[in-house]
């Protein structure tokens, strides 16, 4: 995630929507295909037009309503303490909890699931055992990934950003050749008809998997404040809607070409699919660039759960984020941007036990759903469209 900018450092508005664009595609763009397919072509179409429109109208309405405050706040539990009152502290850090547990989950299985398939078809011609499970890929990322989920601050990873560019890339361009060389052999279906225009139960999941795609909850604070001195709501604006059009290009290229190179036989985390064409080259390089970057996304999207429930326990326990953010309903400023949130003080100990709980929770979660498809339902309810949506628009009536 796009931490607040230092003194002296910015972003432009190109690299602001680059930033953005990052944060939106990561581990969603897999579901993607099997979204499209559900509703048919015409209806996937509208649904990520309308998914756009409300992306842009929410960060208007966070810009708005954060100016109506009259307060400069940098993180949106600060924004929401002056918008919203002592109580949208809990609110706020329980739905970045459950969206956090929700993508950490979707992120294990797809790590898992691409590990194992990796494994089965190099040294067990197709066969399973516990070294191509997903609970026992899972468990090697998570031993990888320990020591960098318990730090109390993350600074985004160039590289990672550079490798998820790549890993999207190679994506494409390799379901992009199968489509035009190996279609017939992965598409089961006799007859082409995904241009239908229909209307069915169906639906609710495609803009489910959809909304939970198009999700970047958190980033539009730190990403306005890492503007410089020159922000403006205007700027930011730029940036998102640059953004957002770059991913409805990507998704609804990626959604094509799933359709049509698979059909009927779609699944829910389209690199299955991918999995099931055997250990050819371009399956392996899709899957095993994808599984890195992946990886490296996790310990940035836990990072704001882990805040959620540190603050919590925090303020129950010393109400020390109400006391902190007080201050900013009598001050016109800026915030001082070097100053540490106030869980930072907390026990070490219940620190340290609250990280490893939901960590564990999560990988826990993780081999316990079969696949991606259920948690993009719970997100979409719950999390996401409450963050990303109701949220804004609540502070702005508020307001």
């Amino acid at each position: 995630m796009v931490q607040p900018s230092k003194a002296g450092e910015s972003l432009s508005v190109f690299d602001a929507s680059s930033a953005l664009l990052s944060t939106i595609i990561g581990g969603g763009i897999v579901g993607v295909p099997y979204g499209m397919y559900l509703s048919g072509i015409p209806m996937g179409l509208i649904m990520n037009v309308i998914c756009w429109i409300l992306c842009y109208v929410s960060v208007m309405l966070y810009m708005e309503a954060k100016s109506l405050s009259g307060v400069s706040t940098k993180t949106l539990y600060e924004f929401g303490y002056v918008s919203m009152g002592k109580g949208s502290i809990f609110f706020i850090a329980f739905l970045s909890t459950v969206q956090t547990v929700g993508f950490v989950m979707i992120y294990f299985i797809v790590f898992g699931d691409i590990a194992g398939s990796i494994v089965s078809q190099l040294f067990l011609r197709g066969g399973m055992n516990f070294w191509s499970s997903r609970i026992f890929w899972d468990i090697i990322l998570s031993a990888v990934l320990f020591p960098v989920i318990l730090k109390k601050t993350l600074t985004e990873m160039k590289l990672a950003a550079d490798l998820h560019f790549v890993a999207v890339a190679l994506f494409l361009i390799c379901m992009l050749i199968q489509r035009f060389t190996k279609e017939r052999e992965y598409n089961p279906d006799p007859v082409y008809n995904y241009w239908s225009f229909h209307w069915k139960l169906e639906e609710i999941t495609t803009f489910s998997i959809l909304l939970c795609s198009y999700n970047f909850s958190f980033i539009e604070f730190p990403l306005y404040h890492s503007l410089g001195p020159g922000r403006t709501p205007d700027k930011l604006l730029s940036a998102t809607s640059l953004a957002l059009t770059f991913t409805i290009v990507i998704y609804v290229t990626t959604g094509l070409l799933g359709i049509y190179l698979f059909g009927s036989a779609i699944n829910s985390n389209c690199l299955v699919n991918i999995s099931d064409e055997g250990n050819n080259f371009f399956s392996m390089a899709v899957r095993i660039a994808f599984a890195f970057v992946v990886a490296c996304h996790v310990p940035y999207v836990f990072f704001y759960g882990k805040e959620g429930c540190c603050i919590v326990w925090d303020e129950i326990a010393n109400k020390s984020t109400s006391g902190q953010l007080a201050k900013l309903e009598n001050e016109a400023g800026e915030v001082d941007e070097e100053e540490p949130p106030a869980y930072f003080n907390m026990n070490q100990t219940v620190y340290y036990g609250i990280t490893i709980f939901l960590f564990a929770l999560t990988i826990l979660g993780a081999n316990l759903v079969p696949n991606c498809a259920i948690i993009f339902d719970y997100m979409a309810a719950l999390s996401i469209s409450g963050m990303q949506f109701f949220l804004p628009g609540l502070a702005y009536i508020r307001l």
